[in-house]
């Protein structure tokens, strides 16, 4: 079965003497499945460029020579040698320059983009690499679909189930797949162009993303033209978490961060906003022949089930392919996949053959039920008792305290324990289902790099085994120092195992790259003790200002009360010391003081005029 090279034929433009030889089928055209699998090869390591090459400082990945081990480190750290070695690895294809590795990054970020009326969003952590190598991936697999004599694979027969079949009445071969969701509520026919307006109106909306638009499809298909689109964005997923705030707060109650109170209110800006959209194109949307929508989980709730919804699941129909971030380039993208007649064309002979081994396999199966029956109804016979070997149990309990050299002495003196393979089965231990090996069993302890480096080194530890969970002992390993000593072993002996394919080790740990990191962290330590020191400076400056300011205050407080005791004192020889009059002034206000030592100067005028009139 191949794809058809016309792959240009829309439902609007189906020919009139097609239309007429095409009858319909019950099902989709079976194929033969093929499974075709990358395997990375035994020299992968060497294709990694991950040995280090002791002659000259090259990579030669991207083809480049260097002057200084640094500068070799820092070009492998560089996202242009990442994506070289992926393009290697899963494209098969030769390195390209930096420059165009910058136009493709480019083009790339404008894709994600999808349109100028999209807010970008911050703080967005999308590994560019890896999605500019899929998507490289899936046009490399179209291709080769449109070229190759291969049978349809797997993968592709999924995204045919939601098509309905047509094929040619003369040309039998020659099958043709249209959406289901378009002949639901229309004949083949109807589809093709017509005279007056006709829309389709496309809804997408998740991640706080919404796209929408209406298009007029009697405009070509190449170039879609827009009666009315619509782009918002509104930060309402977690960072790092995913999921909405809706949704996490429905499940854990609801958080009081600044940020949760942000994701809520841009939740309710949202669904107001995208409403509104609604209800102004109300007449558009009732006037579509389609309303296709795909909003997945709580997104929903936005679109339907509202006072004075438009939008409900008798007039809408979902989008029956996988869709990407919802903006203005994927609403093209979506219209034109719906628009767009499948054409393939029929390998008799590998159906056939398809049909046959179905049919074998199909026996092979009776057989094996009726078999497995009998042996079920056959007696059953006791098993074997297999005695457990002490010396292991005793190895292993000696290896749960994690004492290197211990465990190393045991070792020697036992030389027929299983150190490199798996543990015997018949110790019937829980723990040796996610730790099979010796060697898991270490690394999952955490804080015993030395012995995971004696057993790689000196009695060959196999790192490649898997536990029942598919992992290796690297995988399991505890902590960093551990992960280290697997990594200083693939660096001195490189050749011993498939590090990076089986052992699953992502890289080597020279002496070089572990001292420049050893003094990474020093300075790093300096700089945070550093900060600490000035911070306790800055602690007891502050505090010494607070106490002088609080020295000032007492001092100043203490004059203002011995100028208060000034006009006491006065009074009190005046008066002759009287207590009551002090106990009395003591209680006055300032202004009431004042008067009363306004009164005593003048009687004491008054009295020194009398003496001079007496005299």
């Amino acid at each position: 079965m191949n794809n058809n090279n016309n792959r240009s034929l829309h439902i609007f433009d189906i020919p009139t003497e097609l239309l007429k030889q095409l009858e319909p089928i019950e099902k989709a055209p079976e194929a033969v499945l093929t499974e075709q699998a990358t395997q990375v090869t035994a020299n992968a390591l060497e294709r990694l460029q991950i040995q280090q090459e002791d002659t000259e400082l090259t990579c030669r990945t991207c083809q480049l020579s260097f002057l200084s081990r640094e500068e070799q480190r820092s070009h492998y750290n560089t996202d242009w040698h990442r994506y070289n070695i992926k393009r290697k690895l899963v494209l098969d294809a030769a390195p390209i320059s930096f420059e165009e590795f910058e136009r493709l990054l480019s083009d790339l970020t404008e894709s994600i983009s999808g349109s100028e009326e999209e807010e970008e969003e911050e703080g967005q952590e999308q590994d560019k690499i890896n999605t500019l190598v899929s998507r490289q991936k899936e046009e490399q697999n179209e291709q080769q679909d449109s070229t190759s004599d291969q049978p349809i694979i797997a993968s592709q027969l999924k995204r045919y189930s939601a098509l309905s079949w047509f094929r040619h009445k003369e040309n039998t071969s020659l099958h043709y797949g249209i959406y289901r969701h378009l002949l639901a509520s229309s004949s083949l026919a109807a589809l093709r162009k017509s005279e007056g307006k006709r829309y389709w109106t496309i809804f997408m909306l998740g991640g706080g993303h919404f796209a929408a638009c209406v298009i007029d499809v009697n405009a070509s298909i190449s170039d879609v033209k827009f009666a009315e689109h619509k782009t918002i964005h509104r930060y309402t997923t977690r960072r790092k978490q995913g999921g909405s705030q809706s949704a996490n707060d429905n499940a854990r109650g609801k958080a009081n961060s600044a940020g949760a109170q942000i994701r809520r209110y841009n939740e309710q800006m949202l669904q107001q906003e995208v409403r509104q959209t609604i209800s102004q194109w109300r007449e558009k949307i009732q006037a579509s022949e389609f309303v296709f929508v795909h909003a997945p989980s709580n997104n929903r709730n936005v679109l339907f089930g509202y006072d004075g919804a438009i939008l409900n699941a008798d007039n809408t129909k979902s989008i029956p392919f996988v869709t990407r971030r919802p903006t203005l380039n994927e609403l093209k993208r979506v219209y034109g996949e719906l628009a767009t007649v499948k054409v393939i064309e029929i390998d008799e002979e590998s159906i056939q053959e398809q049909q046959r081994v179905m049919e074998e396999e199909k026996v092979k199966r009776q057989q094996s039920s009726v078999k497995k029956t009998q042996d079920q109804k056959a007696p059953t016979t006791q098993p074997e008792v297999v005695s457990v070997d002490p010396a292991v149990e005793k190895l292993i309990n000696i290896v749960k305290q994690n004492k290197t050299a211990v465990t190393i002495s045991y070792i020697e003196k036992h030389k027929d324990l299983p150190i490199s393979g798996l543990l015997p089965k018949n110790l019937a231990r829980e723990d040796l289902r996610h730790n099979p090996t010796l060697l898991h069993m270490v690394a999952a302890m955490g804080g015993a790099g030395d012995l995971v480096s004696e057993l790689l080194r000196k009695y060959n530890a196999d790192p490649t085994i898997v536990n029942n969970l598919g992992k290796t002992a690297y995988e399991v390993s505890k902590d960093k120092e551990t992960r280290n000593a697997f990594r200083r072993c693939m660096c001195d002996l490189p050749d011993k195992w498939k590090w990076l394919e089986e052992a699953r080790v992502p890289s080597p740990l020279t002496k070089e790259q572990e001292e420049e990191q050893i003094q990474k962290e020093k300075k790093k330590l300096e700089r945070e003790q550093e900060k600490k020191r000035l911070l306790e400076l800055e602690r007891a400056k502050m505090e010494a200002k607070r106490e002088a300011k609080e020295e000032q205050l007492r001092q100043q407080k203490q004059r203002e009360q011995a100028k208060d005791k000034q006009p006491f004192a006065s009074v009190q020889k005046t008066l002759g010391g009287s207590n009551s009059i002090m106990s009395d002034m003591a209680n006055m206000s300032p202004e009431a003081r004042m008067r009363l030592e306004r009164e005593k100067r003048a009687r004491a005028a008054e009295e020194r005029m009398k003496r001079f009139a007496s005299k």
